[in-house]
């Protein structure tokens, strides 16, 4: 039987803080089987995020999830790490398409 889904104490506080600065975001973590708590749009550029406070650490499944999926996925701890990855993601997509 799955568990009920929880989020970290920090989620909230990075959503919050994503869409303050323009991102599209769901909250996914009801989706189950290591699914990312987060999919964020920015700029349309998709990734997702999975939420951890410092001391969390990822479950076998979402640990599955992480190696077998086949597009930006990252784990953060405060919203301010978030927008760096965020930001970071939109701007290695944006340099790499004017590279074409």
């Amino acid at each position: 039987m799955r568990q009920i889904a929880r989020t970290d104490k920090n989620q909230r506080e990075i959503v919050d803080a994503l869409r303050k600065v323009g991102c599209f975001v769901r909250p996914c973590h009801q989706v189950g089987d290591g699914f990312p708590d987060l999919f964020v749009a920015y700029h349309h550029v998709f990734i997702l995020l999975e939420c951890k406070t410092e001391k969390g650490k990822l479950t076998p499944e979402q640990v599955i999830f992480h190696r077998q999926c086949k597009g930006p996925i990252f784990t953060v701890t405060s919203p301010q790490e978030a927008i760096q990855v965020v930001f970071a993601v939109v701007r290695d997509k944006l340099n790499s398409a004017r590279a074409c």
